[in-house]
C-alpha cells in the first residue's frame, strides 16, 4: 500500500495536477496511486521531492515522513563523538580521498549508514 492518495490530498493537489507535474497521463498517475501499476524510478524521486518525504514513507515502508539527511564530511563530525573516533574517521577519509569521487561518495554514504545503525542499536 502506498500513501500517494493521502499525500496528494494533504497537499491539496488533484490527480491531474500531479500528472501534469510528472508529464504523464492522469490515468497513469491514477494507476500509480491505486497500486495497479508501479512507478518508475524517476517518478518516485520526483514525487518524493514534490511531497517532501522519503520514498520509503511514500510507499508505506516506514512511518517517518522525513527524508534521510545525508551528512557531508563537513557535518559528519559531531560533539557527541569521542576525539579518538573523530580522529579515526578523519584518517580514513584522508586515506580514501585519493580515490575516484564516486567511490569516495559511496564510502561516505556507507560510513554514515553504519554510524546511524550503531546509534539506533545503542538506543
Amino acid at each position: 500500500m502506498n500513501r500517494l492518495k493521502e499525500l496528494r490530498i494533504k497537499s491539496g493537489a488533484r490527480q491531474q495536477d500531479i500528472a501534469d507535474f510528472l508529464s504523464v497521463a492522469k490515468s497513469t498517475y491514477s494507476y500509480w496511486e491505486s497500486g495497479k501499476i508501479q512507478m518508475n524510478y524517476e517518478a518516485l524521486l520526483a514525487l518524493a521531492d514534490y511531497f517532501g518525504c522519503s520514498i520509503d514513507y511514500m510507499l508505506g515502508r516506514i512511518d517517518n515522513p522525513a527524508p534521510l539527511q545525508i551528512e557531508t564530511p563537513d557535518t559528519f563530525f559531531s560533539v557527541g563523538r569521542s576525539d579518538e573516533i573523530n580522529e579515526r574517521i578523519e584518517s580514513i577519509i584522508e586515506s580514501v580521498s585519493r580515490l575516484d569521487d564516486k567511490v569516495l561518495d559511496a564510502f561516505l554514504v556507507l560510513a554514515f549508514a553504519l554510524n546511524k545503525q550503531q546509534e539506533i542499536e545503542a538506543g
